[in-house]
């Protein structure tokens, strides 16, 4: 991303991210998706080189690449409309 960015500022600031999956109705038919923990700037050039061959165009050099480091993962599903939660989390951090 742009090394201006406010998300990315925010990411450098206290590394803390969390990503929802789209709901694509009001029942959540198709459940619900969820992962958080924290996010570190790469600085590395081989690391930034690696991630750059998996992106579907060319990164200019200036973008700010972000590792994200999963803590924890959280899957909700609705049957007969009772939510039905299953929890991941890494048991090593602190």
């Amino acid at each position: 991303m742009e090394p201006t960015s406010p998300k990315g500022l925010d990411l450098q600031r206290n590394g803390l991210y969390a990503i929802h999956s789209l709901v694509t109705d009001m029942n959540g038919s198709n459940g619900e998706f969820t992962m958080s923990g924290r996010a570190e700037l790469v600085t590395d050039p081989t690391t930034r080189n690696l991630a750059a061959k998996g992106c579907p165009y060319t990164p200019k050099d200036r973008y700010a690449c972000y590792e994200f480091k999963l803590e924890e993962c959280l899957i909700n599903t609705y049957v007969d409309g009772v939510p039905k939660i299953r929890r991941w989390w890494d048991k090593a951090r602190k």
